[in-house]
């Protein structure tokens, strides 16, 4: 699940993102792996440090409804995308 902060978001503004994950496999061995992130928007700029959950991102100067995904993986290549869409006013 991704949050956003604020949304919606002034045209050219920033917006503070957080991906909620937790490796929840069913065996007791692979349960509370690593987890990387990766953050992908196709319109405006999105910072991310050292694959971590957060992220910010600077709406584009049009506004319209913008989506941005997080894909989440483990150390046994288990994957999980979220995707959120931005209001840019």
């Amino acid at each position: 699940m991704i949050s956003a902060e604020p949304n919606p978001v002034p045209q050219g503004g920033i917006v503070s993102l957080i991906c909620n994950a937790s490796d929840d496999d069913d065996s007791s061995i692979l349960k509370n792996e690593s987890l990387s992130y990766a953050w992908f928007a196709a319109v405006g700029e999105i910072v991310s440090e050292d694959s971590d959950n957060t992220a910010t991102w600077t709406a584009p100067q049009e506004p319209g409804k913008y989506s941005i995904s997080c894909s989440v993986s483990d150390e046994s290549d288990g994957l999980d995308i979220g995707t959120i869409e931005i209001l840019v006013q």
